[in-house]
């Protein structure tokens, strides 16, 4: 897991550090533009750029 991040410290608009290709990407400060419970396998993560990302590859929150 590269963060600690829970769904609770996200809202849509917040500034985060997300690493894509499923962690092992570069970072990428990004604009959460949704959150989903279940974004994949039940499992929730972020929608941002046309893009979505699992909770654990976010490595920090910018600004909530």
């Amino acid at each position: 897991m590269i963060g600690s991040v829970k769904f609770e410290d996200l809202r849509e608009g917040s500034v985060v550090i997300v690493r894509g290709a499923f962690g092992t990407g570069p970072e990428e400060r990004v604009k959460v533009e949704g959150l989903d419970r279940d974004i994949k396998n039940g499992i929730p993560g972020i929608d941002y750029n046309g893009s979505w990302a699992y909770l654990d590859q976010i490595v920090r929150v910018v600004s909530y």
